[in-house]
């Protein structure tokens, strides 16, 4: 079985090598590497091809460049598109994986008997855990729109699904996704660590980093996927996350 693995870049030039030798240094080794360059600078461009050419003969790497900045929704959604891949693998270019990430992901999805589902499995900001736990919970569609238990690069879907990112959304968009494939599909979380998130790397870059983005982002999913009965509380919801971690941002902030 062959995996796909999606990787947007937007001159991600520092960070993009990491990722890739993540990729290049799993023990699975059935996998193909798209990449979608989302109009970068023609100086992170040239870095990206450099680098590119160091791992083109240990791997099978497809470089795809956008005629304009679309945003990581149309990026991976082109990535998507492309892939012969019997599941999609995410990965964001200034985010790497464990070695073990892609036959971890095998495995489960083994003994699922290999479902058209979405696994989501555990990520860290600290490359120094260890904890690897084989665990397996279905995730229910109203338990995922309160919360997004999984990071995009800690992702992993069937290809043939239907669904794909909303490309009308620049926040939120991996959490839109899930939410939607859970409606009709089995979700699993397993909580084995497999991916690292660069908080520093990413700090104030990342659209992450726009709490109130986030939120509006957030707001307009559950417009789409709520009943209208349940839609204030989601509403409220998410101004309360809002409000929480505008807290805690200006409790880090002081100290």
């Amino acid at each position: 079985m062959e995996f796909s693995i999606i990787i947007p870049y937007y001159n991600n030039e520092f960070t993009i090598d990491r990722a890739l030798m993540s990729c290049i240094n799993q023990t699975y080794k059935f996998y193909e590497i798209i990449i979608i360059d989302d109009n970068s600078s023609l100086q992170s461009k040239n870095e990206l091809d450099a680098i590119i050419k160091r791992y083109i003969d240990r791997a099978s790497i497809q470089l795809i460049h956008n005629d304009r900045n679309y945003g990581p929704s149309k990026s991976r959604n082109v990535g998507w598109d492309n892939a012969r891949g019997e599941y999609i693998a995410f990965l964001d270019a200034d985010d790497y994986w464990r070695p073990d990430r892609l036959e971890s992901a095998f495995n489960i999805l083994k003994s699922l008997g290999f479902p058209k589902c979405c696994l989501g499995q555990a990520a860290s900001n600290n490359p120094n855990v260890t904890r690897n736990c084989s665990d397996l919970e279905r995730i229910k569609y109203y338990c995922l729109l309160v919360r997004n238990f999984a990071p995009t690069p800690s992702i992993i879907v069937r290809r043939d699904i239907e669904f794909r990112f909303d490309e009308n959304m620049r926040y939120a968009e991996d959490h839109d996704l899930w939410a939607r494939i859970a409606r009709k599909y089995k979700v699993y979380k397993n909580s084995s660590i497999v991916s690292y998130i660069d908080h520093e790397v990413s700090k104030g870059k990342g659209l992450s980093s726009n709490l109130w983005k986030m939120r509006r982002g957030e707001i307009y999913l559950y417009k789409k996927n709520v009943n209208k009965i349940f839609y204030p509380f989601f509403l409220m919801l998410s101004i309360a996350k809002y409000i929480y971690k505008s807290f805690l941002n200006v409790i880090r902030n002081s100290l």
